[in-house]
């Protein structure tokens, strides 16, 4: 029987779930302990309206069981036990924390320092936070800080449209201004094909910087890890080749990889290894 937060998980992203397949037991039980709370905490500020209330509640409690006040909540009181044990630096958890309490009051980016900003409190120091539980050695962390940029990166992409709706943008508008284009509602990019065109392909390419980057460090992390980690690189990147083919496909859909593609690129990493 599945416990809450692999249900959280299985849910929440597909990608993830299923390449955390090839870690070991223990390591994937603690990645999911992990996913489930970042999870949570993410869907109150996600929801429409954003549950500003359910996230200050799942907060302050998150706070008093850090200081040994049990939340009597297993999405919380897991991750804390999961923090002591790998001692996470709190500056993480307040990075994240804050990064989405920002999402609250409708995240707009406007230059990159923005952008950069909030990937930090939203995917990089997850990435520390994985180093630890996997005993990654310190080498490897600025490579697991370019890893979750990357992600979020081609998350921003590929979530344009929904993020348009709900008044936010997190691609650097600097970006979307020089591009020609004022904003990216479907109506204003459709107006403006060539130049929307342009513009997220060349979004696109910035994403396949940081992966490159981001693959030097995958020399330090053990076989065993190293797997569902490639994994999990190789589906975002078919995802950002599928929206270079067709830019104006995320008006369209969400981008995300079927079972079988899953399959596939876990089968081509683990022939590689």
């Amino acid at each position: 029987m599945e416990s809450s937060q692999e249900q959280i998980f299985k849910n929440g992203s597909k990608t993830f779930f299923y390449s955390t397949l090839f870690f070991p037991r223990i390591a994937k039980k603690e990645v999911t302990v992990l996913y489930a709370f970042v999870r949570v905490v993410d869907d109150y500020v996600d929801s429409t309206p954003a549950d500003s209330l359910g996230f200050k509640s799942f907060k302050d409690k998150y706070e008093s069981s850090i200081l040994g006040i049990k939340a009597n909540n297993p999405i919380i009181d897991d991750f804390v036990i999961l923090q002591k044990k790998y001692n996470f630096d709190q500056i993480w958890i307040n990075a994240f924390f804050s990064a989405m309490e920002s999402d609250l009051s409708l995240q707009f980016c406007k230059n990159f320092g923005d952008t950069e900003k909030y990937m930090y409190g939203s995917a990089e120091v997850i990435g520390l936070m994985m180093c630890k539980i996997l005993n990654i050695p310190h080498e490897a962390y600025p490579y697991a800080r370019k890893l979750g940029q990357a992600f979020q990166y081609i998350n921003f992409i590929r979530d344009i449209y929904e993020d348009e709706k709900l008044g936010r943008l997190y691609l650097p508008e600097e970006h979307v201004l020089k591009s020609g284009i004022h904003k990216l509602s479907m109506e204003t990019t459709k107006a403006n094909k060539i130049s929307f065109t342009n513009f997220l392909r060349k979004e696109i390419r910035y994403f396949y910087v940081l992966v490159d980057e981001a693959q030097i460090g995958f020399k330090f992390i053990p076989t065993r890890y190293r797997i569902p980690i490639m994994i999990a690189t190789n589906l975002y990147i078919y995802t950002a080749k599928v929206i270079e083919l067709n830019p104006f496909v995320v008006y369209q859909e969400k981008v995300k990889p079927d079972k079988s593609r899953i399959f596939f690129e876990a089968l081509k990493v683990v022939i590689k290894i």
